[in-house]
């Protein structure tokens, strides 16, 4: 909670004068850009419409604003099904959902394999375990210090800052790092569940995957809409996927070889789940490995993205990410086979710890 309120703190110390500068200095090129992004969204049909009948389009005026109003109905037509059915329904539809199961209907399109449950249950962890949230709050200082260039250059109005938002991918590697910390005693039961322990490597992957490259897009958007730099986009989505990619693949291996439980009570005095310095040093060290391995692509993008051409940032972008996949399968090998034949030895390192 201190953590997360410092967090909020600086957020929002820094995030206002940063909007005071770049609004002031906003020019009609700006606007044209955020126009010509906002027409294509529900939420900007309405502001297209005015805009269009403020000039004497009203055909243009009239095409904009009869979705728009139907985009509002639609929204409040959902709003008054949800809470319909949180007010009368809820304990009906609880039993539904215990019954169907825990994986997302988005998720079983993908059918039915170890594989897609593992996923599932990880993405979960991930957005509803305060202990997950632990490991991005270790390297907060650090993560800070890596975001204020990108902070300044939205100042300057630098459309380059798009590129900032790949840090987001740092951000979710770092939680690769001790990938069983929040399962404790549960991996004794994953291992009696499935046959191969890849399948549930992947799964706690695919769970970061599909929680960082929406939120590394979105970041990415909304700063093209501030600075103008939309050739940035793809490749801030290669840089930020290949540095997840390349940090789960060293994290696949750490979380293995030296998993170590996070207690259920997270008491400072209760001096649960405390190894030392040994476990430091180690996670200092896989922190270092894990950001060298995914120098070779990070930078190479980065690096053409500042000096090239968006077409060739993005080509190089596109054989990084292919850099980090292969990584990322090398390990999964690697850490999947050497689990299979060290089940009972990590189970009892977990277990004694949590």
């Amino acid at each position: 909670a201190g953590g997360i309120a410092i967090l909020i703190g600086l957020t929002v110390g820094s995030a206002a004068p940063v909007l005071g500068d770049v609004t002031s200095t906003m020019t009609i090129g700006h606007l044209d850009s955020i126009r010509r992004f906002s027409r294509f969204v529900p939420w900007g049909w309405g502001p297209e419409a005015i805009g269009r009948a403020a000039v004497g389009d009203v055909g243009g005026a009239a095409l904009f604003l009869v979705p728009a109003m139907a985009f509002g109905a639609v929204l409040w037509r959902i709003w008054s099904l949800l809470i319909v059915r949180l007010l009368t329904t809820r304990g009906v539809s609880v039993d539904a959902a215990v019954g169907k199961g825990l994986v997302p209907r988005w998720m079983t399109i993908f059918g039915e394999h170890p594989t897609v449950a593992v996923w599932a249950r990880a993405h979960r962890q991930l957005r509803r375990d305060p202990r997950e949230f632990l490991e991005v709050a270790a390297f907060l200082p650090m993560m800070v210090v890596f975001a204020l260039p990108g902070i300044e250059a939205i100042r300057n109005g630098d459309d380059r800052a798009v590129l900032s938002a790949a840090s987001l991918g740092l951000a979710l590697g770092l939680t690769s790092l001790n990938m069983f910390g929040a399962d404790g005693r549960s991996f004794g039961v994953d291992a009696l569940a499935i046959d191969d322990f890849r399948s549930l490597l992947v799964g706690k992957a695919l769970a970061r995957l599909t929680l960082g490259v929406p939120v590394i897009a979105g970041l990415a958007i909304a700063l093209s809409v501030l600075t103008g730099g939309w050739q940035f986009v793809l490749p801030c989505l290669a840089i930020g996927l290949t540095g997840l990619l390349s940090m789960t693949a060293v994290g696949l291996v750490v979380s293995t070889r030296f998993p170590f439980a996070l207690p259920e009570g997270m008491s400072i005095a209760s001096g649960q789940g405390i190894d030392g310095c040994a476990t430091g040093l180690i996670r200092m060290l896989a922190l270092f490995v894990a950001m060298a391995a995914s120098a070779p692509g990070v930078a190479a993008t980065t690096l053409v993205a500042l000096t090239g051409t968006p077409s060739a940032a993005s080509a190089v972008g596109v054989i990084s990410v292919v850099y980090g996949w292969i990584l990322f399968r090398i390990s999964v090998r690697h850490a999947g086979g050497w689990v299979n034949e060290h089940i009972p030895e990590i189970y009892g390192h977990l277990d004694a710890r949590a």
